[in-house]
């Protein structure tokens, strides 16, 4: 259908120009296309009042790419919880480009943890995906190892960009990676000490050893 220019109508005295806006939405696609667009533009000669006509031919075409979306499906612990001061551990990120383009450079970015205790962050992989197809997903595994006793929540989003080299993330397209809890305790620790009964015996006494075993940690 015709779309309205901005501003509808002007007058272009001798020797000036004028432009002419016209706003247009892409359309949702599912794979690329182009579009090229035409102009008619009609006035009146000042003097005589003669029609004026012109019309461009179809120029200036544009690529349309279809639009990625990525969404966080699912963010688990690996193992579950609680763990032990030392104790490595893995966040797994699965992403989702639910979207009907691809998306490219998908990079996981820093996990921002919340609460009290520490993790020592070690690495992610992969640390980027060339490309995400879409309809796919992709697990990002997120590796740390337990620093001090406490609870976190990890909490981050996950980069790309669309075909039109447009960025995109989770976070912009509602599927922010939600909060997650893990418990982290101090690793077991043993005490041993011995006791004797009785404390003095003669000779031929059965004399009782005893070993007393604590765990003094909290796993």
């Amino acid at each position: 259908s015709p779309i309205p220019a901005v501003p509808a109508t002007a007058t272009v005295v001798s020797s000036a120009s004028q432009s002419f806006t016209y706003q247009v939405t892409a359309a949702p696609i599912g794979s690329l296309s182009s579009v090229t667009f035409g102009a008619e533009v009609l006035g009146k000669d000042a003097n005589s009042l003669a029609l004026l006509s012109l019309t461009s031919g179809d120029r200036n075409p544009v690529s349309i790419f279809p639009q990625a979306q990525l969404k966080t499906a699912s963010m688990v612990f690996v193992p579950a919880g609680p763990v032990s001061v030392g104790q490595a551990f893995q966040i797994q990120l699965t992403l989702s480009n639910i979207g009907q383009g691809d998306a490219v450079t998908v990079t996981p970015q820093a996990l921002t943890p919340f609460g009290i205790g520490a993790a020592t962050f070690v690495n992610v992989t992969p640390a980027v995906e060339d490309i995400l197809t879409t309809s796919t997903a992709k697990v990002f595994t997120y590796n740390y190892v337990a620093a001090s006793v406490g609870h976190l929540q990890y909490q981050g989003a996950v980069t790309g960009f669309d075909q039109g080299n447009n960025p995109i993330s989770t976070s912009s397209t509602g599927g922010a990676v939600t909060p997650l809890n893990i418990t982290i305790q101090a690793a077991s620790s043993l005490s041993l000490s011995l006791s004797t009964l009785p404390a003095t015996a003669s000779v031929g006494q059965t004399v009782s050893v005893i070993a007393h075993i604590a765990n003094v940690g909290e796993a």
